[in-house]
């Protein structure tokens, strides 16, 4: 079973740490307006879609991606996330079927989390690793509009 986790929060930042709410301070009950976040782990893709305004991928615990739901499945970056997506089914047989080789296969083992290698921990089964990928782990970096994604062939994209 592969491992990755999902999270959708409101009122949270980048780097996960949360925004203040009215609900944290003595002035709550002058605050107007309903505050809600939530955490949201799962490995049903098609119903995060739904249930999420954000979205984070992580990749053996690191952060990959992070944008708003909607971009995140019209526009994935970072080569994880677009194989998870690839591999989301849909319920047509005939469909599913027609899509079945455009589906990205990611090939080689999970390493290990204890021990991860150099680089980029998606290295070693990533279709487009380059030598930088495996000595130089990428930073998470904005690629407009709040869509943050950690990897060297966004960032070469991007120019």
């Amino acid at each position: 079973m592969s491992s990755w986790s999902w999270w959708a929060s409101t009122g949270s930042t980048p780097t996960g740490s949360s925004t203040s709410s009215p609900a944290d301070s003595a002035s709550a009950s002058a605050s107007p307006g309903p505050w809600l976040t939530y955490l949201f782990v799962a490995h049903d893709l098609s119903m995060v879609k739904h249930i999420s305004d954000r979205v984070a991928v992580l990749y053996l615990g690191s952060l990959v991606e992070l944008t708003t739901s909607e971009e995140l499945y019209s526009h994935p970056m970072h080569p994880y996330t677009q194989a998870l997506l690839s591999a989301i089914p849909i319920p047509d047989p005939d469909v599913e079927q027609a899509r079945d080789e455009g589906k990205i296969r990611l090939e080689g083992q999970v390493p290990s989390p204890i021990d991860p290698p150099p680089g980029c921990k998606f290295q070693g089964r990533c279709r487009y690793a380059t030598e930088r990928c495996r000595q130089e782990a990428p930073a998470l970096r904005e690629y407009g509009s709040g869509h943050f994604a950690a990897c060297h062939r966004c960032a070469e994209e991007q120019g």
